[in-house]
């Protein structure tokens, strides 16, 4: 089976190829080019807001020189400032203290002209992860990765919480093909906290 979409974001086309089972795997092709152009039209209207004044600001926090965490760090604030947010990169060196990194996202967390805080992952082994994880202010916490925003999403209450983009994604490319969901047995192979234990919730 193959659908063509034409909505806003100008899915280019979606393909259901049939396993044997009868299973179906998704190959799905988008333009990334038009889901940034929408967003950051969505953006430049709250800009020009008489409340806001100015877009989001987005602060990223890599500590250490991970090759796979700084292409994931340039990757997403390329693609926010595609989208017309503001972003701040803090790139601290493997040795950063614990307290230090703790002390400046209690900074951020605090400042009014900050809307989004991101701690890439992994951090270094004598950083606690949860313990950063849980400074970071819930309504700034754009990975979800705070128990108040996890919790709130375990009740039922997914649209006062922030969620890891992962699994927002793939939401979304499953309401863009038209899959019901409702009563069919799902396997997530993955169980990590931000991709597994979310999607298994």
């Amino acid at each position: 089976m193959h659908v063509v979409f034409t909505n806003p974001l100008k899915v280019t086309s979606v393909s259901l190829l049939p396993s044997p089972k009868n299973h179906w795997y998704i190959d799905l092709t988008v333009s990334l080019s038009s889901i940034l152009s929408l967003h950051s039209l969505s953006l430049h209207s709250l800009s020009l807001s008489p409340v806001v004044h100015r877009p989001p600001h987005l602060v990223a926090i890599l500590v250490g020189a991970d090759p796979a965490s700084q292409t994931y760090v340039s990757n997403k604030t390329k693609a926010a400032e595609k989208c017309g947010l503001m972003t701040t990169t803090r790139l601290e060196n493997a040795d950063l203290p614990e307290k230090d990194l703790l002390t400046m996202i209690e900074e951020y967390n605090n400042d009014p002209a900050v809307d989004g805080i991101l701690v890439q992952l992994p951090l270094p082994k004598h950083i606690d992860e949860k313990t950063v994880m849980q400074a970071v202010h819930p309504t700034k916490d754009v990975d979800g990765f705070h128990v108040l925003n996890i919790g709130r999403y375990c009740s039922g209450d997914p649209g006062s919480s922030l969620l890891p983009a992962t699994p927002l994604g793939v939401l979304e490319m499953i309401s863009r093909c038209n899959i019901p969901t409702y009563g069919k047995n799902v396997c997530v192979a993955n169980r990590s906290k931000n991709i597994g234990k979310v999607w298994s919730m």
